[in-house]
């Protein structure tokens, strides 16, 4: 069947894949053979479903030869989406083709022949034809991962999808970096992560279910700054969430085909339209979820929202230039929850009015070394080119694995905010997905600048007063 979009299978590829080819000095993933096999019994769970449809998403936006080995068992209603068909194989088939209209994929009932693969991503312990495996299981805030072995599975049941989706995210990540041959330390056999602490473990036997979701993650009224590859990541999972919340997205970007291989929400025909905005992408994508009410604003931040609309309970301020953070700080925000990527890590920040570092102390703004809310990588190991450690403009050069799990992170900490002990983490920590686990990742509380141009001029007195009925305001006493 012929793609209906305008442009040719090589243009389409040429921009698609422009962003992850800036960072990786092979073109052998893009059309590697690739097995993504599920377990019958995980395949019918919802951890299992939100792992297999985030990895068999993030996976199509940088290969084009996949084999899925799936049932197509009926979705968990929270996994539903009104765009998609409602069983596992079909939806997972249909976000990967919308994904890439060019790719290979086929659903199959067995595996190829033993040596079909250069990799297997496994859900459970589903049998696997080849080595490298990544299998991966998660329950709850837990995601874990083991390498070319059994996986303990977890016997608990949740309706959280926070650890499944994280555990695809680095279940991806681990089948990229073997794919691309990073080196031996780079490829742990087995570690897991809590994405509640935002805390690896080496040994993979960190199980954690509790805190249980709650029934409904009640937000008021949300600002998403910058609806790019995290923000269209967050709404990938809110989506599966029980959340109410009035949700704003600004944003005066459209949906580009270099978009395409990082952020889960974006199709190509999406990228074909030329004009359709990332916020309207966002409207679409939520409409069907009933706790949610969207407003688009698709233009830069503060030009008029902040005057026209009420004020806000969370600002997520996923925007990627010094300006934005200026304007967004300076309008006296409330809570602040941002996910941003350095490299191959995701760092989590929050600030807190008046008692936390405010967004200008974590982004200073004479300065042009920054993290940006896109994932751009700058490592310099075998496979991976260190063309911006040596001054050459990359533009925003992705990992799509890395931006969705900050997506994904973001997600969670919106749903810790329910939780009597919030804030109960470092206002800032670091997760880095390129390494075997065995090294402590920076986390801390974030101090204030002495010369941040905020902080320095602030009047507690009255960003208390404009603050004060925000549902976090609490946190600031």
């Amino acid at each position: 069947m012929t793609p209906n979009i305008s442009c040719t299978r090589a243009e389409f590829y040429a921009r698609r894949d422009d962003r992850t080819e800036q960072l990786v000095d092979t073109a052998d993933y893009q059309t590697a053979p690739i097995l993504i096999t599920v377990a019958d019994d995980v395949a019918a769970t919802l951890a299992g479903q939100v792992m297999t449809l985030t990895a068999c998403n993030i996976t199509s936006r940088f290969n084009r030869n996949i084999d899925v080995i799936v049932s197509d068992v009926a979705l968990e209603t929270a996994v539903q989406h009104a765009d998609y068909p409602t069983t596992l194989a079909a939806r997972a088939w249909a976000e990967m083709a919308a994904a890439d209209p060019f790719g290979t994929v086929r659903v199959r009932d067995a595996p190829a022949d033993d040596d079909a693969y250069e990799a297997v991503l496994a859900i459970g312990n589903a049998p696997t034809p080849t080595e490298p495996t990544i299998r991966i299981a998660a329950c709850g805030w837990s995601a874990r991962i083991q390498r070319n072995a059994a996986i303990e599975e977890f016997t608990d049941s949740s309706s959280n999808p926070i650890g499944p989706a994280a555990a695809a995210c680095f279940g991806v990540g681990e089948l990229f970096k073997a794919l691309i041959g990073r080196p031996a330390h780079q490829q742990p056999d087995a570690f897991s992560f809590d994405a509640f602490s935002l805390t690896p473990n080496p040994d993979g036997s960190l199980h954690t279910v509790e805190p249980r979701l709650p029934s409904a993650v009640d937000l008021g009224m949300v600002e998403l700054a910058g609806v790019g590859s995290i923000g269209s990541a967050l709404l990938y999972v809110l989506a599966m969430l029980p959340v109410q919340a009035e949700l704003a997205l600004i944003d005066h970007d459209v949906v580009e085909f270099e978009n395409l291989n990082r952020s889960p929400i974006f199709t190509a025909a999406d990228a074909d339209v030329g004009d359709r905005t990332k916020v309207a992408v966002g409207e679409q994508y939520l409409a069907a979820h009933d706790g949610i009410s969207v407003q688009t604003f698709p233009e830069r931040y503060g030009a008029t929202q902040a005057q026209d609309s009420p004020y806000p309970d969370i600002v997520l301020p996923e925007v990627d230039d010094d300006r934005a953070r200026e304007d967004i700080q300076y309008s006296r925000p409330p809570l602040m929850i941002e996910t941003t990527t350095n490299g191959t890590a995701v760092n989590v920040r929050r600030q807190i009015p008046i008692q936390e570092a405010c967004l200008l102390c974590h982004f200073p703004p004479d300065e042009t070394s920054y993290s940006p809310a896109c994932a751009m990588a700058d490592v310099d190991a075998p496979g991976v080119t260190d063309e911006d450690e040596n001054g050459a403009d990359s533009g925003d050069a992705a990992l799509p694995f890395v931006s969705c799990l900050a997506g994904v992170l973001l997600a969670g900490e919106l749903v810790k905010t329910q939780y009597d002990d919030y804030p109960s983490v470092e206002s800032f920590i670091e997760v880095e997905m390129f390494t075997n686990f065995d090294v402590p990742m920076p986390r801390y509380e974030k101090g204030r600048e002495d010369n941040c141009p905020f902080c320095s001029y602030r009047d507690d007195g009255r960003y208390r007063d404009l603050i004060k009925g925000t549902r976090f305001f609490s946190l600031t006493q």
